[in-house]
């Protein structure tokens, strides 16, 4: 029957996703190296841009309010979407958020960071994206596959919870008290 409710939907589909997200935390465990790569980077560099389409996108901005709450400790951190911002500059990192890399948006949003001379760094689902061959750092995210995932929110899902462990990593590994970062929520 059209539109009939399955008995159990809830339960498998939480339980479908808890076990995603320990594929998740295992892939992001192999690529530690490339994530302490990301905090170098981000360290170094003279500003973070970040930028994402979509639900992508969405989880991108997430990811740009993140440093802002380490301001003492990090350099500023921009959304690429907002209209007040500093442009890229020179030694500036672009952080790309995309599961396909194939949107023209992030393209372009590449093409700027490398005529700027600003570094890259790539989350995607895309083993292959990596725009002009230029990232200096690619974290990749599984994709689950199962009958609840709808509309990319696997890979969103991903990225929230590597953003979430990239911030924990910061935090205590630096000495950051929560209430340094605590004071910068907006």
């Amino acid at each position: 029957m059209k539109g009939a409710r399955r008995s159990g939907v809830l339960e498998e589909a939480g339980t479908t996703y808890l076990s995603y997200l320990k594929v998740v935390h295992t892939h992001l465990m192999e690529q530690e190296k490339a994530i302490r790569g990301l905090i170098s980077l981000m360290e170094e560099s003279g500003a973070v841009h970040v930028y994402g389409f979509g639900r992508s996108g969405a989880a991108a901005l997430s990811f740009a309010i993140r440093p802002r709450h380490f301001c003492e400790y990090y350099p500023p951190a921009w959304w690429i979407g907002d209209q007040v911002r500093m442009p890229i500059r020179r030694d500036d990192l672009l952080v790309l958020f995309s599961k396909s890399g194939l949107r023209p948006e992030i393209t372009a949003a590449a093409g700027n960071a490398v005529d700027a001379g600003a570094r890259i760094a790539v989350i995607t689902a895309n083993r292959e994206f990596n725009p002009g061959g230029t990232a200096a750092c690619t974290i990749h995210l599984p994709l689950c596959e199962s009958p609840f995932i709808y509309g990319g929110g696997d890979f969103e899902l991903a990225a929230y919870f590597f953003q979430e462990i990239l911030v924990s990593m910061v935090g205590v590994e630096k000495g950051i008290a929560k209430d340094d970062v605590d004071k910068y929520h907006v």
